[in-house]
């Protein structure tokens, strides 16, 4: 089933490789604007996803996703195995309707809603052009706006972005190439140091094993090779491989051991 894609052994929290995208693409503003994970609304556990809070008021980001923003911006993620239903656009209108009157420093009329997901939300677009009669319209590859409500509110569908825009939005999945990873790795090897952007490496090499491997018969530069030294996921398969390795030894030497216990008994047997 199509929901259980995400229950396999290497299960992955995308929320925060999702955060560390949206860090990379708004890399150039991050001067200038604050990028929280999972914001606390109530002192019970309802939490959003994350939200990107302008700190200076009539901030212009020239990034695509970015158009819509105001002061605060609700952010929502599905993970590739999940979709957006129609329950899912109320509870995140609702988020964003809470924040405001819970958050002082936040005015309604200065919040946006942005859903960020790996498929068109066909039955909510079905149900807000029908039920609500508003308008969504695709203003750039994979970015989708909903017209008609008083909160701007967009639909990013990632499989639709393009590389040259949404680099790393669109390649938070699995089903990355190489030519993709491979630009990902060289845009952020001078920003290792960052935990979001580690995050969001981490989760797309353990996301493509296959891709991985393809790489790795690959003749890569000592640059690409020093990035992914960096990677918490390269290391833990290294040291799985490592302990492979020194158990299969053991088990060899055991083995040899035995035979020549062995062939000493039977050279015991021949002398006597």
């Amino acid at each position: 089933m199509e929901q259980d894609r995400d229950s396999s052994v290497q299960r992955i929290a995308w929320h925060p490789p999702y955060i560390g995208s949206l860090h990379i693409e708004l890399w150039d503003y991050l001067d200038c604007i604050e990028i929280h994970e999972e914001v606390s609304l109530t002192e019970e556990p309802l939490k959003i996803d994350g939200i990107i809070i302008k700190k200076r008021p009539g901030l212009v980001i020239d990034k695509n996703f970015a158009r819509i923003f105001r002061g605060h911006n609700i952010i929502e993620f599905k993970s590739p195995a999940d979709y957006f239903s129609i329950h899912d656009f109320y509870k995140c209108y609702a988020y964003v309707c809470l924040y405001a009157a819970l958050k002082k420093e936040a005015d309604i009329s200065d919040m946006t809603l942005t859903v960020i997901e790996s498929r068109y939300p066909e039955k909510v677009v079905k149900h807000l052009t029908g039920a609500r009669g508003y308008r969504v319209e695709r203003m750039y590859a994979g970015i989708y706006e909903v017209v008609g409500d008083f909160v701007p509110i967009q639909f990013i569908v990632t499989p639709e972005l393009s590389d040259e825009d949404n680099l790393f939005l669109k390649n938070l999945s699995r089903n990355v190439k190489v030519e993709s990873l491979i630009e990902i790795f060289k845009a952020v090897r001078s920003r290792m140091e960052d935990g979001a952007v580690r995050s969001y490496l981490n989760a797309v090499v353990e996301a493509n094993p296959k891709t991985m491997k393809e790489i790795g018969s690959m003749a890569v530069t000592q640059e690409f090779k020093d990035v992914m030294e960096n990677l918490s996921f390269v290391k833990e398969m290294k040291q799985q491989w490592q302990a492979e390795r020194s158990q299969m030894e053991a088990e060899r030497l055991q083995i040899e051991a035995e035979n020549a216990a062995l062939r000493a008994q039977l050279a015991a047997l021949t002398q006597q």
